[in-house]
């Protein structure tokens, strides 16, 4: 008999959490605004000047920026810098970007950023036949 019990404990317990689970609302704090956000930069694509296909529109100048806040903090990046470029770029109807320039600059004096890391670029607009 106590046998029989433990080979039906799984069904049990299922049933019990089950049974529970319906009395429980959950909610998050997911916005599904963030997630068009958090996927935004793949919408823009980097080019070389040398490699942007012909035809291209050239829609604005961005930038971007990477701040290491304190000695402590996360370092500033190239890369951050170019994610916040493209942001920018795709806030402005690119799917194209040519960086131009990626600048590190170090400033213990200022209470912004003890490093600043700032990439400057052009935004652009290429028909979907364009792009390799």
């Amino acid at each position: 008999m106590e046998n029989n019990i433990v080979n039906k404990l799984p069904l049990i317990l299922a049933l019990l959490l089950g049974a529970c689970a319906s009395d429980y609302d959950v909610s998050t704090n997911l916005d599904p605004q963030n997630f068009k956000d958090y996927f935004k930069p793949s919408e823009v694509q980097l080019f070389p000047a040398s490699e942007l296909p012909e035809g291209a529109k050239r829609i604005a100048a961005v930038s971007g920026f990477s701040c290491q806040e304190n000695s402590n903090a996360v370092p500033a990046s190239i890369a951050d810098a170019r994610t916040d470029a493209r942001i920018k770029a795709a806030n402005q109807g690119a799917n194209a970007l040519v960086i131009d320039v990626c600048e590190t600059e170090q400033n213990t004096e200022s209470p912004a950023c003890v490093i600043l890391v700032s990439c400057y670029g052009r935004a652009f607009a290429i028909a979907a036949t364009e792009q390799p």
